[in-house]
Formats: structure tokens, sequence, C-alpha cells
């Protein structure tokens, strides 16, 4: 079973991210995060980021989530 973590800004699923070989494969939940529908990175954090820019300057962040799916363990970090 593949890992796949949920990308949340502001309470907003952004996408999720799926492992595969050679990185995590961004899918898109939400409209304005499409520009990066099917890239993939290196790390589950680069596809944050990257989505957070898109959040930026889109509307503006305070806050960026990201969990495991199937399980309760999630961070949050808030953006510099």
């Amino acid at each position: 079973m593949a890992n796949a973590f949920i990308i949340e800004i502001n309470g907003k699923a952004a996408g999720l991210v799926v492992e595969e070989k050679g990185g995590f494969r961004f899918f898109a939940s939400h409209r304005i995060f499409w520009k990066l529908d099917g890239q993939v990175y290196r790390r589950v954090r680069e596809a944050e980021e990257a989505a957070k820019v898109i959040w930026n300057q889109s509307v503006g962040a305070t806050s960026v989530r990201h969990s495991h799916l199937g399980s309760d363990r999630s961070t949050t970090s808030v953006p510099s």
C-alpha cells in the first residue's frame, strides 16, 4: 500500500500526495491548485511549499497542515 498525505491550507484540502517511485505525486482537490496536479516532488514538504506559494499568490495563507491518511498524527506550521 502506498503512503499518501493530505495537504491542507487554512483548513481547505489543497490535494494529496501519493508516494511512487521517485517521489510523491500531487493530486489537486481544489481548482486553485490545479497547476500542481500531476507534479512529482521528492519530499512531501516540497509539495506543501509549492501549495503554499500558490495559496499565497491566490488568497494569502495563515497555516499549512498535512496528515498521513489512516493516521491521527498531523503537523501544523505557520509560514514566515
